[in-house]
């Protein structure tokens, strides 16, 4: 819970709008049926009242609309109609004194792909182990393996007929597949948004970090699609489900490359780089580039896997909308990805990717050869990895991250900058012959 000593919501902006509210209430609740409409249009369609009320970091962060109308009309109904001021006050402190009703531990069950003959094997790891804020652990077969596992996060225990109503719900989600546990706060409207975007992130540096990394990418075998997340309230143990925006799914197995390279220590300053920064800055574009390459991953279609990949790339690199983009892409990634000799060959690679990338956009083409799809996705791979190191390197919050990384390119094409940045080994794409 991050809520501020002072306040938790604004009260001189709520103040500021309930002195024109209060009024108008209070002629509407001396009559005999007061009109509903005019009381929704004065408190829940309110535009000015939820600015107001979304003022403060806090409420912006963690509490939805819905659960501030309960808070609101909990504050009405005990009879602050009188003065705006003490109403806010009101509404601060019970924003305050309902925090811990807002406490929960996300679940989320992680789709790995199954190659041929997995359903024989051992499970990949038997221990628990910690990725920045997140814990990966193994399914839970029952609500005992479950509560087990979130006695760590000090939450009370979720009865047997409970798990085994949400697990048929979920086709069984939470015993099929590896969870994924993240302490969360806030109102439960508020976190089913949230937790969409950091499972998907999470995904994403899963997908990254593995093909960076060499995990084992086997032809046969199947999906595993989880369609659900959950939410196990700290001080209650209810346990709700939500339904995922987009399948939970993961398109490597969990074997031990993808865990050693899931536990590399880059992934939790990674994750936290990526969680960070506001709109038009280095870390949104980094997350841009994310989202796309997580996109690719998952995408059937040949050209749009091909096109996702290289949007991806051109969402780090494509700063000035004056330079062409070609030469930038190709320019800046065969520098900060690659050296000596091989950054000629990339050089050119990354040069033939736009191309065909062009010609698909402008004339329409709608094939793209497999060897140049296979070359895309690992440039795209290794262009967001180091991108992301260069980023924790200069991320010292000294100065504006995006220039720095720029300037830094720069430096390094013009031989003035040398590379800060320890590269992964290059061993080639993968196609033979190389």
């Amino acid at each position: 819970m991050s809520m501020s000593t002072a306040t938790a919501i604004n009260v001189d902006a709520v103040t500021q709008v309930m002195k024109g509210v209060l009024p108008k209430l209070r002629v509407l609740q001396k009559q005999d049926s007061p009109n509903q409409d005019a009381i929704d249009e004065l408190i829940s369609e309110n535009q000015k009242l939820g600015d107001a009320f979304y003022r403060s970091e806090y409420t912006s962060k963690h509490i939805g609309w819905g659960y501030a109308l309960q808070l609101i009309y909990a504050v009405l109904n005990a009879g602050y109609l009188n003065d705006a001021r003490e109403f806010a006050t009101q509404l601060d402190v019970a924003v305050r004194r309902t925090a811990a009703q807002r406490d929960y531990i996300a679940v989320i069950p992680l789709g790995f792909f199954r190659p041929l003959g997995f359903n024989s094997k051992k499970p990949s790891f038997a221990r628990s182990f910690e990725i920045g804020s997140f814990t990966l652990a193994a399914a839970a077969a029952s609500s005992a393996a479950l509560n087990s596992r979130i006695k760590a996060f000090g939450s009370h225990a979720v009865s047997e007929e409970l798990f085994e109503h949400q697990a048929f719900q979920s086709y069984k989600s939470l015993s099929s597949h590896p969870l994924l546990f993240l302490p969360v706060h806030g109102s439960s409207d508020s976190l089913r948004y949230q937790l969409h975007a950091k499972a998907h992130r999470m995904i994403g540096l899963i997908e990254l970090f593995g093909r960076v990394f060499g995990a084992e990418r086997p032809l046969l075998g199947q999906e595993a699609t989880s369609h659900h997340l959950f939410l196990i309230h700290k001080h209650s143990g209810s346990l709700d489900r939500v339904m995922a925006m987009r399948p939970l799914t993961v398109s490597l197995p969990l074997g031990k490359k993808l865990l050693k390279a899931m536990k590399r220590p880059e992934v939790p300053v990674a994750l936290e780089l990526l969680s960070s920064g506001k709109e038009k800055t280095l870390n949104a574009q980094l997350r841009n580039a994310l989202e796309f390459f997580s996109r690719a991953v998952n995408e059937k279609d040949s050209v749009a896997r091909f096109i996702f990949f290289v949007i991806s790339m051109e969402a780090i690199f494509s700063r000035d909308k004056n330079a062409p983009i070609k030469m930038t892409l190709a320019d800046n990634a065969s520098l900060l990805c690659f050296k000596g000799k091989d950054r000629r060959r990339v050089h050119a690679d990354l040069c033939k990717i736009y191309d065909i990338r062009s010609e698909i956009v402008h004339t329409g083409a709608s094939s793209v050869q497999r060897a140049m799809l296979i070359k895309a996705e690992v440039l795209a791979a290794r262009a967001l990895y180091c991108s992301l190191l260069l980023a924790i390197h200069l991320d010292d919050g000294q100065g504006e991250l995006q220039k720095k990384f720029f300037d830094l390119l720069k430096g390094i094409k013009i031989g003035v900058e040398p590379n800060p940045i320890r590269l992964p080994t290059w061993q080639g794409y993968g196609l033979d012959p190389e």
